[in-house]
């Protein structure tokens, strides 16, 4: 098996999680292609802390999974910031922290709250 793939299963079904370089995805630390062939995959960046690491995973798995609709890209965010931040808490704070320390996320956050260019 790849070490940079882990495969997770979520009620009887199997998601690909592929550990991917800063680079490829930065300044994200995670995305979700849930709407992919053979049930999607999520990428995550393989720089990050172990417990931030743990959380966006857990944060893209919830993506992968989630059927919901209401309030569109905003919804799906709510949602799979509040849902697996609830089950793992601490890595939802370190999430932040790290996120709060890193002027390119800020400047991602800003957009897409202020220019709307990724809540399409």
């Amino acid at each position: 098996m790849n070490n940079n793939l882990k495969i997770y299963k979520v009620k009887n079904k199997e998601y690909k999680i592929y550990f991917v370089p800063k680079e490829k995805i930065a300044p994200a630390f995670g995305q979700a292609f849930p709407y992919e062939k053979k049930g999607g995959y999520a990428e995550v960046r393989n720089d990050l802390n172990p417990i931030v690491k743990r959380f966006v995973t857990e944060h893209e798995l919830y993506h992968l999974t989630d059927n919901s609709k209401w309030l569109g890209r905003l919804g799906m965010e709510i949602r799979a910031n509040i849902i697996p931040g609830i089950k793992n808490p601490i890595g939802f704070i370190y999430t932040i922290i790290y996120t709060l320390f890193s002027k390119e996320r800020i400047k991602l956050y800003y957009e897409m709250i202020f220019k709307k260019s990724h809540m399409k």
